[in-house]
């Protein structure tokens, strides 16, 4: 699925089946009472212009996920789910190091600590979910923008993403 961005008139092959790194799985917005029909199309979108390394499609797209809670929760859990699965845990850079903080920033680290405590009960995504709508459209942003962030680099070193 090839699907050209509006706002910049980019493509982002999604489909492209020569770069494994296109396996997307959308988060698990299973989870969720409603989850919008539009915003696992708008997650993958964000992952394919995060792996273009298009800017200006990123951060419209990031701007648009922060809007959203739940679309922005799917993405942080997203993100912890393959990290934990492919570490056996979250790294300390992950939930703590302050020296990371321009990779992992604070919002993120917060919604992070929130799913290592939780997830072993399965409601990590309900516990996150508030947190994510206490904070500011910014800090959403900031949380999104660490999550697809860390989705891109694990795929670019070959991490075959549980779930597909």
């Amino acid at each position: 699925m090839a699907a050209v961005f509006e706002a910049t008139g980019h493509r982002h092959d999604h489909g492209a089946e020569s770069d494994y790194r296109r396996r997307f799985a959308a988060p698990d917005s299973s989870r969720r009472d409603r989850p919008g029909p539009d915003d696992d199309a708008q997650l993958a979108e964000l992952y394919d212009a995060a792996l273009d390394n298009c800017r200006p499609c990123q951060e419209h797209l990031i701007d648009l996920v922060a809007q959203n809670t739940h679309t922005t929760t799917d993405l942080v859990n997203w993100a912890c789910v393959i990290t934990a699965e492919t570490y056996g845990y979250l790294p300390d850079a992950v939930l703590h190091d302050d020296d990371k903080a321009d990779l992992f920033p604070e919002p993120f680290r917060r919604l992070a600590r929130t799913y290592q405590d939780r997830f072993m009960t399965g409601t990590d995504y309900r516990a996150m979910l508030p947190l994510c709508s206490s904070m500011t459209c910014d800090q959403r942003r900031q949380a999104a923008a660490a999550a697809v962030g860390l989705a891109v680099g694990l795929g670019d070193f070959g991490v075959d993403f549980p779930f597909q």
